[in-house]
């Protein structure tokens, strides 16, 4: 449910609903059930969720980094974009791009990435992005390599993995 759709349900403005979910107002009893049976809940589930544990942070340590690929984000729920380090243990590996917009950032060493048939060599520090059903892989140019790939995630909440 969107704010503007909450504000609607509950009767109330949509800067009532930002304010609220930013924590920057002291809102009234009836406000509370407003915006309560407009979600479907009760007063008590609300209580209970805001008196439960607040969210973790979700590092990754370097240390944890090896070969393959290492997911960054492990606890969000429902994410738009997903994220993880490769680490190719082939130097000669070729890794297709995903079907999926998809945001390449080179950490360590060189790549070559080939994008329709026209290859693009990437340094350290160099980034690309290519759209959606672009044909192509990328590889290591030997050494070693690391690459940190964010890719859009699909409707259903899935990404294709390296």
């Amino acid at each position: 449910m969107t704010q503007n759709q909450l504000a609607n349900a509950a009767g109330l403005s949509p800067r009532a609903i930002r304010e609220l979910e930013a924590g920057r107002s002291n809102p009234a009893l009836a406000t509370m059930v407003a915006v309560v049976d407009s979600l479907g809940l009760t007063l008590d589930e609300l209580v209970e969720v805001a008196r439960s544990e607040p969210p973790q942070p979700d590092v990754t340590r370097a240390a944890d980094l090896g070969d393959g690929v290492t997911p960054l984000v492990r606890t969000l729920q429902d994410p738009r974009m997903a994220s993880r380090i490769v680490t190719p243990s082939d130097p000669a590996a070729s890794i297709p791009h995903p079907a999926n917009p998809v945001f390449y950032h080179v950490l360590k060493g060189s790549v070559s990435v080939d994008v329709d048939g026209e290859t693009i060599k990437l340094r350290r520090g160099d980034s690309l992005h290519i759209d959606a059903g672009v044909e192509g892989a990328w590889r290591p140019d030997g050494g070693d390599s690391q690459v940190l790939v964010v890719e859009a995630v699909r409707t259903n909440g899935a990404a294709s993995q390296d």
